[in-house]
């Protein structure tokens, strides 16, 4: 089910223009004196919605029924004074009946229009009106009405309403499966003037994905990464002023970024060490070109060749968050560096696997090198450190047991019955919280350890 929400504004003044809407390929134009209908009528949805903010109509009755009524008194009775063909005006009533009205709360100060038992007696706001709520009230109170109307798919028209209520509106509905519409319509359009009615629903999508690419650097998990390669790949670098500038941005794929997150995030901790020298060089570079980019756009007067969908400079801002778990020195330093960025993260289970093998590999080196599991050096390297840990912090070892074998493990004595159902000892989670937080310093320890031994 498709539903259309809309801010309910004053059309008492408002007269009719054309309308242009895209729709697939196509463009159509509607005449009307409302974006809302015009929306109507381009894609008919199964429901239509309005949010009628308290703020527009003040009834005598103090009935908010009343008000409803008198919205919908406020389009009739303009819709006859503008000598609508029959069609349209038989259009309009349709779109009445099957509007819906919530009445949602607004916030400031202006005045409103009055009404009597629902009939409107002035379009002219004349009723003092003034509010002071609390923004996150109104978000909640729009969000209960999208979740409760729970659609399919919202259209949501966000050409009128006050600041805080299109804001309250557009972040509730980027939390559900939305598309964006506003008539940019700047002062007192003539009488059929053409309005080109705008998609917003790539500056949502912009904001998601900029948000999904900084929380899964964060998160080391690369599987919410948004790829914008496919973005950039319909970018011709000859349409631009600067060629050389949008074909480096076009060659930016983030794909090595992205191969980085996967090795950290599987526990390929050598490949992830090698990955973050190749990252390094790439993040210096792209740098470069977005900081010049972003410089266009500051003087975008002089360079309106950047008009184009492609390029959103928060997804490269949000990629070049790399930095900040990036590290350069020699591999095994930055090995011990990954094991923060596992416990930052909350990767326990990764965490704890590599404060159990990283002390040999610091042994191994302290014993002029050798591989793990190919001799007699790495054997002695490896009972080394598990003793210690037997010895000083045994729960590293218990924890990492637990974790890695899918909670199936000695540790646990998990029991499985013969009717197929399991039981085991309890988990303490605060404990193995407590143990990570202050893993680096028992690692640490261990390393100091094999290098005196």
């Amino acid at each position: 089910m498709t539903c259309l929400i809309y801010i309910a504004g004053n059309v008492g003044g408002y007269k009719v223009v054309n309308y242009v809407i895209d729709k697939g390929s196509n463009q159509i134009k509607v005449p009307t004196f409302f974006s809302a209908h015009a929306l109507y009528k381009a894609f008919n949805p199964d429901k239509v919605v309005v949010l009628l903010p308290d703020s527009l109509i003040k009834d005598t009755s103090g009935n908010p029924d009343d008000v409803k009524k008198a919205y919908r008194d406020l389009i009739s009775t303009h819709a006859r004074g503008l000598n609508l063909d029959q069609q349209t005006v038989s259009e309009i009533n349709s779109f009445l009946e099957k509007l819906e009205i919530f009445l949602v709360p607004n916030v400031g100060i202006g005045k409103a229009i009055k009404s009597v038992n629902g009939k409107v007696v002035d379009t002219r706001p004349s009723e003092n009106y003034t509010k002071d709520r609390n923004p996150v009230f109104i978000f909640n109170v729009v969000y209960s009405v999208l979740q409760k109307l729970h659609c399919d798919h919202y259209m949501i028209d966000l050409t009128h309403g006050t600041n805080v209520l299109i804001a309250a509106v557009l972040t509730a509905g980027s939390l559900f499966d939305s598309t964006f519409y506003a008539a940019p319509i700047i002062g007192s359009p003539d009488q059929g003037a053409t309005v080109k009615v705008v998609d917003l629903t790539d500056l949502i999508n912009a904001m998601k994905d900029a948000l999904m690419i900084s929380s899964s650097i964060e998160m080391l998990d690369e599987r919410y990464f948004r790829d914008y390669s496919s973005e950039l790949h319909s970018l011709n670098p000859n349409n631009f002023k600067d060629k050389n500038l949008i074909s480096r941005i076009k060659s930016s794929d983030p794909g090595m970024i992205i191969d980085l997150l996967w090795n950290i995030r599987n526990g390929f901790t050598v490949n992830a060490v090698k990955g973050m020298i190749d990252v390094s060089n790439k993040v210096q570079v792209l740098e470069n070109d977005v900081n010049n980019l972003t410089s266009y756009f500051i003087d975008w007067v002089n360079n309106q060749d950047l008009d184009v969908k492609d390029i959103i400079l928060s997804h490269f801002y949000s990629t070049l968050k790399v930095k900040d778990i990036l590290m350069n020195g020699d591999d095994l330093t930055v090995l011990r560096y990954l094991l923060d960025l596992y416990v930052n993260a909350k990767l326990y289970d990764k965490a704890l696997s590599l404060a159990r093998e990283l002390p040999v590999a610091f042994c191994l080196k302290h014993h002029g090198g050798g591989t793990f599991g190919d001799n007699e050096k790495h054997k002695n390297c490896d009972e080394l450190v598990k003793e210690y840990y037997k010895l000083e912090h045994g729960t590293i070892i218990q924890y990492r047991n637990m974790l890695m074998h899918g909670g199936l493990s000695v540790d646990l004595k998990v029991t499985v019955n013969g009717n197929g159902s399991l039981n085991s000892n309890k988990v303490n989670k605060n404990d193995i919280e407590k143990l990570v937080k202050e893993l680096g310093e028992y690692v640490d320890e261990a390393i100091s350890k094999v290098k005196n031994s």
